[in-house]
């Protein structure tokens, strides 16, 4: 199962733990998730306790998907200051299901 395919399958509140091409370690809850097949993907993780968001996004092209990027922001920020940060692709996907409606 493709990384797109996996993160489009998710469920509201799935944990999900992400590792970028930098081996930086992401998780959170799926908070939102924006799937259309063969078209794009958009998928906001939030981690516990805390204000920031990462936003997952690809979009499919002529006969592939690109790359998942990710974006970070930090919602605890001055509402002037708050600002999207590139933090590079998705290498790889583990995802958890969970009920709990606890973000």
């Amino acid at each position: 199962m493709s990384k797109v395919t996996k993160l489009g399958s998710l469920g509201v509140f799935d944990h999900v733990q992400v590792l970028l091409g930098d081996d930086t370690e992401l998780e959170g809850r799926a908070t939102a998730i924006d799937y259309v097949p063969e078209e794009r993907l958009r998928l906001e993780l939030r981690p516990r306790n805390s204000g920031v968001r990462y936003e997952l996004s690809a979009e499919h092209g002529e006969s592939r998907w690109s790359p998942v990027r990710v974006r970070r922001c930090d919602t605890e920020a001055d509402a002037d200051a708050l600002k999207w940060e590139s933090l590079g692709n998705v290498v790889s996907v583990s995802v958890r299901p969970d009920s709990s409606a606890s973000v």
